[in-house]
């Protein structure tokens, strides 16, 4: 297949079903909000910043949600505002991959 120009209107369906089949994939089971730099800058302006994961290659995510959570958990006990962001560090297997911003509650 080519651009969508060259294509025909059966072939410009078929892929326009197949991408929206993959993005409900890649969606499915996970209510968290997405990474954008709007969201990005927003949280960033709130005082938000971002958790650095101790473990694993990628420092700023984890693809374990249990442990996404249990962050958020510790930070929030510790008097923090926390919250999952999903795909801030993405990859080509197409794994979830969870961030955590944190800001501390005022006093």
């Amino acid at each position: 297949m080519g651009h969508l120009q060259d294509m025909t209107d059966e072939q410009r369906r078929e892929l326009k079903s197949y991408q929206y089949k993959r993005y409900k994939e890649s969606r499915r089971g996970c209510s968290y909000p997405y990474w954008n730099e709007k969201l990005d800058k927003d949280l960033t302006d709130k005082g938000y910043k971002m958790h650095q994961f101790l473990t694993g290659m990628d420092k700023d995510a984890t693809m374990v949600l249990l442990t996404a959570k249990e962050v958020v958990k510790a930070l929030r006990e510790k008097g923090n505002y926390a919250r999952i962001i999903c795909g801030y560090s993405q990859n080509q297997q197409k794994i979830t991959m969870y961030s955590i911003y944190f800001r501390p509650r005022k006093k």
